[in-house]
């Protein structure tokens, strides 16, 4: 099968969305897809560019588009440029200068379908209407933007433009061939949202999970148990009470003093920062600069045991990226996620690694680790087989339903 991917998103840009993008492209390039991705260059990017080395597939070709002349110009221009587009209420700069080179693609080379992850969407949509090919959409966040929940938006449209949106996404649905989603509570928040029923044209993949062994060289201080959160770091995600509940439950363990760390690698957030300073917490927190991503995997790997946190939400609609990582590496996982969520579906709330986020629930789960980790039992904090994300059945999973033979 020949596929068109079109997104802003994808390596060596160094955010969440264009790694999703990367692992699956590289997935589909391995179960015998050919896939040409159409992509903005990380230089024009506000994403730093990820220096891992193992991006680079044969079976997956990269066209790198810098932003038109008007974009680059005196701001005046830029500015007039910008004004142009919000007559589309879902026009980006990116969809703007993707339609004529994703055109000549098509002229020139046969395709069978078109793939357009999250921001590429308005592309994907002329060009199906233009082409005729089978269209796929692929909706790893809300979208669009305004539909958000709280606290990361406002769980609805609130203007013109916004409902304008959200007239547009309704007639994308109706005219796309299939809607991946990574979860299926994020599939029906939309379908909720919308006022529609996608049937069987929702197709649910998650995302794909990568490991790396471990650095046989990296020192550990010694006798000290690590457990390590990858990724943003943000008021809009963490709850710093977090820390208290944390530190207080293991002061329940002396045997347990001086021995556990709590380390947070990637951006950083200074109000959390003074947070944990204020209250003393320096010597249990430590933070890690951002490293490339597959250095980060290899991070993992060496820690002892692996925190998620995700903002405190009524329902837990997201599936993070991470979380998939997580799994692949075989760690011991806590997981401070919301109840009902995905995170929850996946591990089942009873897991004991599973907090919740309800302080009374989170102190007693606490415990309960370190009650475990004092009597080396810690296995039965592995949340799911390490294989569960594996991008080759992942990938096959998606070619098959593209063919129309899975269901």
């Amino acid at each position: 099968m020949r596929l068109l991917m079109v997104t802003p998103h994808f390596p060596p840009q160094l955010s969440a969305e264009a790694i999703c993008n990367g692992k699956l492209a590289r997935a589909l390039a391995g179960q015998g897809a050919r896939v040409t991705v159409v992509a903005q260059d990380h230089r024009y990017s506000p994403f730093k560019k990820d220096e891992s080395a193992g991006w680079e597939d044969p079976g997956v070709e990269t066209v790198f588009l810098e932003p038109p002349w008007y974009d680059l110009a005196p701001r005046p221009i830029a500015s007039l440029s910008n004004r142009l587009r919000s007559l589309d209420p879902v026009a980006t700069r990116f969809s703007a200068m993707a339609r004529k080179p994703c055109r000549q693609l098509l002229r020139r080379e046969r395709f069978d379908a078109i793939f357009t992850p999250y921001d590429g969407l308005p592309t994907g949509f002329d060009l199906h209407r233009e082409s005729g090919l089978p269209w796929v959409m692929g909706i790893n966040d809300p979208f669009p933007e305004c539909l958000y929940p709280e606290p990361y938006g406002p769980g609805g449209p609130r203007s013109r433009r916004e409902r304008r949106q959200v007239e547009w996404m309704t007639g994308a649905f109706a005219a796309a061939d299939l809607a991946v989603f990574p979860c299926p509570r994020l599939a029906a928040h939309h379908e909720r949202m919308l006022g529609i029923e996608l049937g069987d044209r929702a197709f649910i993949l998650n995302h794909v999970g990568w490991r790396r062994a471990a650095d046989p060289a990296r020192k550990k201080i010694g006798g000290v148990f690590e457990v390590l959160h990858a990724g943003t770091f943000d008021s809009a995600r963490v709850t710093p009470e977090f820390f208290v509940w944390f530190a207080e439950e293991l002061a329940r363990f002396p045997d347990l003093q001086g021995r556990v760390r709590l380390i947070f690698m990637g951006r950083k957030d200074e109000a959390i920062i003074e947070f944990i300073r204020e209250r003393g917490l320096d010597r249990l927190v430590a933070f890690e600069t951002p490293v490339p991503y597959e250095e980060s995997l290899t991070r993992l790997a060496s820690a002892d045991a692996l925190l998620l946190m995700e903002a405190r939400l009524r329902e837990g609609i997201f599936l993070p990226s991470k979380f998939c990582d997580y799994v692949a590496s075989g760690k011991p996982l806590l997981l401070f996620c919301p109840e009902p969520g995905t995170v929850a579906d996946l591990v089942g709330a009873g897991h004991p690694g599973f907090l919740g986020q309800d302080e009374r629930r989170v102190r007693a789960k606490l415990a309960g680790f370190f009650a475990a980790l004092g009597q080396g039992g810690l296995d039965r904090f592995r949340a799911l087989p390490a294989d569960r994300f594996d991008g080759a059945a992942l990938a096959g999973a998606m070619l098959e339903r593209m063919r129309g033979r899975g269901k």
